[in-house]
């Protein structure tokens, strides 16, 4: 498939729940609280830690990005589209697909490891093995480093905007919405990329394919790797099944 190029690649991660105990977090030490301003002369701070996207930004190869991800077994909470929050024990699967619903890449983590941390390895992995324009994310994925991330391999990202993040992008999302509205009363487009993020079922259709007619909703395999590999099975049947479409 290198010789095509497509037009979407979404990411998105599914919950894989287990029937396992989740290894317990070393609790971090207490933050020091220092006064805000410049230290006092002779005041020694400790540096703050990068976060794992900051740290993933200045190597290389996808083996280091992933040695920062943790595959143990967690608890994770998310919230569903019926804005209901889901708590699991487990791992998650982070998915990349492709036009046809064809999924590319598929990386396996514990549950409690957030979207974002995965995003740069999923770009890059995928990147290397097709063509594409336009990479699809939800606003879980709402990050300048991602956005820079894709851009450097020639992709135009198309992320949703997270509005926790402040106040002006709450603002900012009241004004494209009233904007869409106005524009959608005299039955024109105001932004095409609302039409393009639309196409990001493709990768949750990949999510109902892998549990529902691939086996993979019940995993009773213990240990990240008999897990990691029976997904494995599952992604790679559903890009045949996926695949043959195309020539048939």
């Amino acid at each position: 498939m290198s010789d095509i190029i497509f037009h979407y690649n979404a990411s998105d991660a599914t919950k894989i729940p287990l029937r396992e105990k989740a290894v317990k977090q070393e609790k971090p030490e207490p933050k020091v609280k220092y006064k805000p301003g410049r230290p006092k002369k002779g005041e020694n701070r400790e540096p703050i830690k990068p976060k794992i996207l900051q740290q993933q930004k200045e190597m290389k190869t996808t083996k280091e990005m992933l040695s920062l991800v943790s595959t143990e077994c967690g608890v994770g909470i998310k919230q569903n589209s019926k804005g209901n929050r889901e708590v699991w024990i487990g791992g998650k699967l982070h998915i990349s697909a492709v036009d046809g619903d064809i999924p590319i890449t598929a990386i396996y983590s514990g549950a409690n490891v957030h979207d974002s941390s995965v995003a740069l390895p999923l770009i890059q992995e995928t990147s290397k093995k097709v063509n594409y324009l336009f990479d699809l994310q939800d606003a879980g994925y709402d990050a300048d480093i991602i956005r820079e991330f894709s851009q450097k391999y020639g992709h135009r990202p198309i992320i949703d905007i997270n509005p926790k993040n402040s106040q002006e992008l709450r603002d900012k999302i009241e004004l494209i919405e009233h904007e869409d509205k106005a524009f959608k009363y005299i039955n024109q487009h105001h932004n095409l990329d609302k039409e393009h993020y639309n196409q990001r079922s493709m990768v949750e259709r990949v999510n109902k394919y892998l549990k529902d007619d691939f086996g993979c909703d019940k995993i009773y395999y213990q240990g990240a790797n008999k897990v990691a590999s029976v997904l494995a099975f599952g992604i790679l049947s559903i890009c045949i099944h996926q695949s043959l479409k195309m020539i048939t």
